[in-house]
This record gives C-alpha cells, structure tokens and sequence, in this order.
C-alpha cells in the first residue's frame, strides 16, 4: 500500500487528520518497506522527535524564537528539513540578544524549513517537488543521483515518521531568498527599474473578505480591512512579486539603464502627441523607460533557457542573433526564478527597439490603428488555390480596386504599427500578378505611386517616394522604398500606395486597370541586411 497526500489539497481539518493518522500508522509496516533506510518515531511529535536530536539544539530554539513549538507538536500535518547545528554555525546566526530585527530574519529562515502536508523521498524518485514552505517561499525538493537534497543540501538522514508529521535531516540549510521583485526593491543599483514598475503599483480594498466591523460617526462603513496589492505593468510584464511562477530577469543597473536610456531615446522622438500640444519630452522618457522594461523579463529558469535557438521576453520580443550575449552579468538565485544584474544591458537593437514590421493583410484590422485604411476603394482578400505557379500568392492576398460609381484612383494606406519608431526604414512591397488568380490572366498591368504621410500637428505631411510605377503581368514584384524617415513616434505615419494611371497617355490607358493584388508590406531598418 502507498500513501501518497498531495500538498496542493484544501488544509486538512484537525477531526480528519486524528482519522487520517490511525489509519496512517496502522499501514507503517507497508510504509517503511516503501522508503529508504525509514526511521519509525510514530510515537512522537515533530516535536519531540527535534528535541531529542543533539545535532538540532540550535534549530529547536529558532523554531521556539518563531512562535512555531505548539503548531510542531499539534494534530495538524508538516514535513521538517531540520539543519543541524554546524550547518547553521556556518552562517554565524547568533539566538542570543535578539533584536525583533533579528527575530524576523529567524522566523523567516525557519519557515524556509517547514511546509504543510507530509513530503517523503518516494515523491521525488523520478521528478523533483517544487515546495511551498511556510515562508511563502518554493523551494526544490529533488534526488540528484543517489542523494536527496532539499535547496540543493544534501539530506543526512530522511523519513523519520512522527505523529503529526516527516522529519528529514540536513547537514546544510535554506537560505531565505528574496523573489525578483524583492530583490529590485532592496537593492540600490537597481533603483532606476523599480522606481519605474512601482508607479503603477495600487493597492485597493477586497470588499468580499473584508468585514464591517461598525459605522462611524458620519455614517460612513468601517471595515476590518483586506487590501491587495496589485501593479499593472507587473500583470504585464510577469508577475515578479508572487512566488508561484518562475521567470529569468535581466536587471540593469543605473549605469546599465542611463547608457541604453540615451541610446534608445532617439528612436522615441515626439511631436507633443498628435495633436501636438503635449510635453515631447515627457512623452520620449516614457516610451523609452517601457521599452527597456518591456524586454528584461523571460519565462523559466535561465538554465532551461540555455538550450534554445531563441528566446522571447513575456511581452513578445523575440531575441535570437547572439542572444546569450545579453546575459553578461552576475545571476542570484530568487526564490521565484533568476536574476542577473549587469552593466551592460547588451541587446540587440534591432530585435528588441528597431524591428522589422510586417504587415500581412491575413492579420490586420481595415482601421489605422491596427493595419490599413483605403480611399474611393473595394478590397477583398483572395486566397488562390495552393497549385498556382505562383508560389508567394499561396496564403492570399488584397485586392484593391476602384470602388464602383467612382472614378477617383484607389489608395491603400499601411499603418506600420505600434512598434513603429522615429528612425529610417526600406521600405519594401509585395505586387501580385493577376496569373495568381486566372493563368489566363497574362496581360494585367497598372500604374503605382508610393508616397509616406503623417500628421504634423494641424497639418498634413506628403512626400513623394515612388511614381508612376508599372507592376509586371508575369512576375512577383517586390517594390523597395529606400531610407524612408519618420520623424516622430507619434504622427500617424503611413505609407500610401495609389492606383494612378494620369501618368500614362490617355490613348493608352485602356491598357491598364484600376486594381493591384498586394501581398503585404514590410518596413526594415534601413541598411540593415537580413
């Protein structure tokens, strides 16, 4: 028989666990034929069982320091990973003159000891256990060839069963870690980051376990309050203040920060918002502060982030040319996951600020802010079947063409995106042949222009890039617009491609049509080759 509680259970109440234990002790024999070298304490209390440990002495008063003696010889279930003695003189704690500073760093350090619900060695034969202790803190429990280790130290002695609980035995202890997030706080090289995310730190009342408790004299509710935290920048980037998920974290110090700050600033130049009114200044900090933040966290533990081809921060930004570079620094170990504070926030700029943005009709919306708009246009999406001699047209693409009754030119204007920043950019689009559509279709031809537009305060911005261009009626054409510069983050720019045929001969416009088939458009860092 193998019992087996899982720790992730509602708390055990007092009458079932008395329930539990008879049945338990009654099956001690099994028990002990399932574990390794099983020390039998049944009899005993956590308690007990510490106390008569000459190597626990130490242990046995910071558990006293902590207020935890009744709840270790109680009726409620726990798993000890007791340190002895010497492992704990290794660390110089002192027990004797406590300052209440000193009290809450023993109190902690022993929580970091005790978890809830039993944990044997049988659990962790084939995939190690994540922990949650006492402290709020998951530490590993986990067998490394033929030793059980707890944090990483070595177990002396395991499966002592007692009453209430499992006592294991360690020559080495676990040491209290901060998470990421408390390791921003604390540490002041780090200041520049968590002055940042704290900004949108909020703190609100949780009406439903919150309880009145009377009314005051303006008759007003008073409750006994429950607050909870919360930070929106942190729901976004990863929730680094809670202990249940684990994430690797890129910490710049205030040198690493204020370098890549100037560097990166440049691509976040402002009109003042759209209407240009408001402080550019302002505006440039804050797109440049988010984007650096935006690009430090990952998900996992870095060793498991070593063996990929590429990694991508929790907001989408993919890094892959060179990528280990970026983690040039020193790693601490948090309790939520690694941390690597360096002075160097190496990145490559060209995946993590200035990024090739593709814009393939499949995905984007018909409104500027999330793709396209046209003008005195129909559009549709056509999707030729996957036999076509024209490979780049397998997947679809747009068809634009003049709208009906109107005799005006169809315009379809691309938005780049959010991402988008104030730099130069090749611009290059794709031109579909009618032959995707008809292989009859071999003689359609019609004439473009190629034009960048943005709102500059009250006025609108045009500057003629291409005109006059005849697309092929065989061939894919992939149409480059060289060193395009928007100027500004925050004007709406676009690139504008009309369907114009006032540049050809009125004797000869019956040649061409009113219509293209566009693939998708992609604006690249100028100069910069795949």
């Amino acid at each position: 028989m193998k019992l087996k509680i899982r720790y992730n259970k509602v708390a055990l109440t007092i009458s079932f666990l008395v329930g539990f234990a008879g049945l338990f002790f009654a099956c001690n024999d099994e028990w002990n034929e399932h574990y390794d070298n099983p020390q039998t304490e049944n009899e005993r209390s956590l308690l007990s069982a510490l106390k008569q440990d000459p190597e626990l002495s130490m242990f046995i008063k910071m558990i006293e320091i902590s207020g935890l003696s009744q709840r270790m010889d109680g009726t409620d279930a726990y798993t000890v990973w007791a340190p002895t003695d010497s492992a704990l003189k290794v660390m110089e704690i002192s027990l004797e003159n406590l300052s209440a500073q000193d009290s809450v760093k023993i109190k902690s350090l022993t929580e970091n000891h005790i978890a809830r619900y039993f944990y044997s060695t049988s659990e962790i034969e084939f995939n190690k256990k994540r922990v949650l202790m006492l402290s709020k803190k998951y530490i590993y429990f986990e067998k490394t060839g033929n030793r059980y280790v707890f944090d990483e130290q070595p177990l002396t002695s395991v499966n002592c069963i007692c009453s209430n609980g499992v006592l294991h035995k360690m020559n080495g202890s676990s040491k209290y870690r901060d998470n990421l997030w408390e390791y921003l706080k604390n540490t002041p090289e780090l200041k520049t980051v968590y002055d940042f995310i704290s900004q949108y730190d909020s703190t609100y009342l949780d009406e439903k376990r919150s309880k009145p408790i009377e009314i005051n004299e303006y008759g007003y509710t008073v409750y006994d309050s429950v607050l909870i935290f919360n930070n929106k920048l942190l729901n976004r980037i990863g929730e680094l203040n809670l202990e249940d998920s684990i994430y690797t974290l890129i910490a710049p110090t205030q040198t690493a920060y204020s370098k890549t700050f100037d560097l990166y600033k440049n691509y976040y130049k402002s009109n003042g918002g759209k209407d240009g009114k408001l402080n550019p200044d302002s505006i440039t900090q804050h797109y440049t502060d988010s984007v650096i933040v935006n690009n430090l966290v990952f998900r996992g533990e870095y060793q498991n982030l070593q063996n990929r081809d590429s990694v991508s921060t929790t907001t989408g930004t993919i890094f892959k040319k060179n990528w280990r570079e970026m983690f040039n620094g020193e790693f601490y170990k948090a309790s939520n996951g690694d941390i690597m504070i360096t002075d160097n926030l190496n990145q490559n700029i060209y995946e993590s600020v200035h990024k090739t943005l593709k814009r393939d009709f499949r995905y984007m919306a018909f409104n500027s802010t999330s793709g396209f708009i046209t003008e005195d246009a129909d559009v549709s999406w056509e999707n030729p079947q996957e036999d076509t001699k024209v490979n780049e047209a397998i997947g679809g693409f747009l068809l634009l063409r003049e709208a009906k009754g109107i005799s005006s030119s169809p315009v379809l204007s691309v938005y780049p995106g959010k991402d988008v920043v104030s730099s130069k950019y090749d611009i290059v689009c794709t031109v579909i042949p009618g032959t995707a559509s008809d292989s009859l279709n071999t003689g359609e031809q019609t004439v473009l222009d190629f034009r960048l537009q943005y709102r500059l305060g009250k006025s609108n911005k045009r500057i003629e890039l291409k005109k006059g261009l005849v697309t092929d009626s065989l061939h894919v054409m992939q149409i480059e617009l060289k060193d395009v510069e928007i100027p500004f983050i925050d004007v709406d720019a676009c690139l504008s491609i009309t369907v114009n045929l006032s540049s050809i001969p009125i004797a000869e416009r019956g040649k061409y049509k009113k219509q293209v088939r566009i693939k998708e458009v992609t604006f690249k860092p100028a100069g910069v080759t795949d």
